[in-house]
């Protein structure tokens, strides 16, 4: 998501979530931003639905998506997350709930943001959350802790990354085969099952402007020759990065406009084209987080734009809208879905196409019998630590119904130490990393983490871009089981 949107946490007793744009916000290393995976038109870090069915959360007028924390219905709060019933709106500039308050500049209403994106300041706290139906749910946030392995082997299939065509758009080509939806699965030109491991950078803006910029954080995530000592005991030694894919969270257009020649020239087309160069499949995210029904104008000009500018790419994927902050039911937010992935479809005839779902892309379930249609398409779901149950709660046995008849990708997950991270202090990557991604693999479901940043939260790097290492931290953990899985 690209998280111009950010959520922070300010105890009134309880502490109550200010969503700056998704798991994918970019932040100050002490916020975390992300509703289940909310994002808005803001900069943040990690975002929480504390549980996908709870009535409530809150959406920013087009830009900043403010949600109080955790709205509840049927009484299921976050442990240390806010019982707000509603949650808190921004529209038109920074919120602040509950004395919550923003630094670095603000989405504000359609989603302008200032500075690099709005900065969160003492992040977001929920400590396992609450899923289910009617559990809590709120925008903001950083995943809690939680989940235990419900078994599935983790590398059913294989995946296939070498050979295959060579497409070409623009000056730039790709060695990586199209890929295609047979049934349930992602398959390779042979027919061979592929389930693709790999990261989510921030918010495209933010990411250039950082002393890496973007094409020092790819260099630095395929690096081969990267001996960074091994945090888990999977993969002892873990020698190198051994990225298959990588998402690109795009900025959603200012103050709902159109995406810029600018911007393209000089952000999004030089990032998915040295990622190209680097051999990764890449997902382009429109990192908002908000209200789909308001912007189906601006998002349709968006891909219109686009898709066909990478319509040649036979590694490009399309997300085609990161998470939606409104909790409704999948065919009503599929119909609305249905209208963009045409557009796409339209102009780009191949290409992977990756729609969400209602409630910050976990509520996808209705998808296993009204499916989007139009091929190629594959579902996506963000799944921190509260909204994982073992695969056997309502946020887990809705990807269990929509993997079942058709393609997965967790395109957000992860967990970081801190005092504003759920679970701190506690191993993380036993509790939840290795056991989630355990049952997503064996769902045969790809993912990316969130995210490989210095700032936006979960972080997997320190702020002078050391990999950050031990239990409560994904970045050795993510780099250990990429390792362990690099020839599948």
């Amino acid at each position: 998501m690209k998280d111009l949107f950010v959520r922070q946490i300010a105890s009134l007793g309880v502490l109550l979530f200010a969503v700056c744009g998704g798991f994918a916000c970019s932040s100050s290393p002490t916020s975390t931003s992300e509703s289940g995976g909310s994002t808005g038109s803001g900069s943040g870090g990690q975002s929480i639905s504390g549980g996908a069915n709870g009535s409530g959360g809150s959406s920013a007028s087009g830009g900043l998506i403010a949600s109080g924390g955790s709205a509840v219905s049927g009484g299921a709060v976050t442990s240390g997350g806010a019982t707000s019933s509603g949650g808190a709106t921004s529209s038109g500039g920074t919120s602040s709930s509950g004395g919550a308050n923003l630094m670095g500049g603000a989405s504000s209403s359609g989603g302008t943001t200032t500075s690099g994106g709005a900065k969160s300041s003492g992040g977001t706290s929920t400590s396992g959350g609450a899923s289910g139906t009617g559990g809590a749910s709120g925008t903001g946030g950083v995943k809690g802790t939680g989940g235990s392995s419900s078994g599935g082997a983790p590398n059913l299939g294989g995946t296939s990354g070498l050979g295959g065509s060579t497409s070409a758009a623009g000056g730039s080509s790709s060695t990586l085969p199209w890929l295609t939806v047979v049934g349930n699965q992602l398959q390779d030109p042979t027919g061979k099952k592929v389930i693709l491991r790999g990261v989510s950078i921030e918010g495209l803006t933010d990411q250039s402007e950082t002393s890496l910029g973007i094409n020092g954080l790819l260099d630095k995530i395929t690096n081969k020759n990267d001996v960074t000592a091994s945090s888990t005991p999977e993969a002892p030694g873990s020698p190198g990065w051994y990225t298959k894919i990588v998402r690109l969270p795009a900025d959603p257009p200012a103050n709902g406009g159109t995406v810029t020649t600018t911007y393209i020239n000089t952000i999004l087309k030089p990032a998915v084209d040295y990622a190209t160069k680097s051999g990764l499949y890449a997902i382009i995210d429109l990192h908002y987080v908000d209200n789909p029904y308001t912007l189906q104008s601006t998002v349709n000009q968006f891909w219109t734009t686009i898709a066909p500018i990478f319509s040649n790419y036979s590694n490009v994927f399309y997300e085609v809208f990161n998470e939606s902050s409104v909790q409704d039911d999948w065919n009503t937010y599929a119909a609305n879905m249905q209208k963009w992935v045409n557009t796409i479809r339209g102009l780009a005839p191949k290409n992977i196409i990756i729609s969400g779902s209602p409630s910050w892309d976990q509520n996808m379930g209705g998808a296993a019998t009204n499916p989007i249609t139009g091929g190629n398409i594959i579902y996506s779901v963000h799944m921190y630590a509260q909204h994982y149950g073992n695969g056997n709660n309502w946020n887990t046995q809705n990807v269990a119904t929509c993997a079942a008849a058709h393609p997965m990708i967790m395109t957000e997950w992860g967990y970081s130490a801190g005092p504003s991270q759920p679970g701190n202090g506690t191993d993380l990557g036993a509790s939840y990393g290795k056991p989630m991604l355990t049952w997503i693999e064996g769902l045969g479901g790809s993912w990316t983490a969130w995210c490989a940043s210095n700032s936006w939260l979960p972080d997997m790097f320190d702020s002078s871009w050391n990999l950050l290492l031990g239990p409560s931290q994904q970045g050795g953990f993510v780099k250990d089981w990429l390792y362990s899985h690099n020839n599948q």
